[in-house]
């Protein structure tokens, strides 16, 4: 039973989230083709509008994952309940959101480190994978438990990339499993689309509302998507928070 209730918030909140843009993707859709050709200025204004409505959808969405990310580690801790540890969440919530922005900024970094950026996000990964249980079990300063988690994976080096690379392939065939599903469930788009992209050389204005026109007769197609979609980040978010807080908590009685 307590797989599910830790899964159901994150479920839920992934499709407010995915649904919240399908229906703020539906008015650009609509007007894509007179964008295309000759856009008003309300095209203009309607489109901005609900690209803006996605930006606060998608903002408000990693807020509050944030939120529901400290509460499910402290009930793996302390068994009191996801809804319960919500509160306890909120008490530690400027930390963890500077954990976050930290590590972002770190792996934004490595964007312009070109042929290493793979490897470099790879070892932020890795050597800080339990900082966010610190912050939230150990009551860490985000910096404090930047260090921790950097300390625990040089005394284990072995073990926890051994835990690190056994997670990722979970997670990757996860992963894997979700896009053949999602490719299955889409199929039918894909394949008039590329009818349609294939029987002209030119894309011009009578292909764009052709086009649009069959991803809004297929729109029913992303919604189940979303849903799918939805579903499966929340295993792999949930299965990877889980796993490294047990393993954060059996490492740390270890090594004191």
């Amino acid at each position: 039973m307590l797989w599910p209730r830790r899964f159901l918030p994150f479920f839920l909140l992934y499709l407010i989230f995915s649904l919240s843009l399908l229906i703020f993707l539906l008015p650009i859709l609509s007007r894509v083709p007179s964008l295309y050709t000759s856009p008003s200025s309300v095209d203009i204004q309607i489109f901005y509008a609900n690209f803006a409505g996605m930006a606060i959808v998608l903002i408000a969405t990693v807020l509050v994952n944030i939120w529901f990310s400290g509460a499910l580690i402290w009930d793996i801790k302390s068994k009191k309940g996801f809804e319960k540890c919500l509160n306890y969440s909120k008490k530690i919530y400027l930390q963890m959101f500077a954990l976050y922005l930290v590590i972002c900024i770190l792996l934004l970094f490595t964007f312009f480190l070109k042929n290493f950026s793979i490897i470099f996000q790879i070892l932020i990964d890795w050597i800080f994978i339990f900082a966010l249980p610190a912050v939230v079990i150990k009551k860490d300063s985000f910096d404090f438990a930047l260090a921790r988690s950097f300390s625990l994976v040089k005394k284990k080096v072995f073990s926890t990339f051994s835990f690190w690379a056994l997670t990722r392939f979970i997670i990757f065939i996860i992963f894997l499993f979700s896009l053949f599903i999602s490719t299955a469930i889409l199929l039918p788009i894909f394949s008039e689309l590329r009818f349609v992209i294939s029987s002209t050389q030119t894309f011009q204005s009578y292909e764009v509302t052709r086009a649009i026109s069959l991803i809004l007769q297929n729109y029913h197609l992303l919604v189940i998507e979303a849903i799918v979609v939805s579903f499966f980040i929340s295993i792999m978010y949930v299965f990877n928070l889980i796993s490294k807080t047990y393993y954060f908590l059996e490492i740390s009685k270890k090594i004191r």
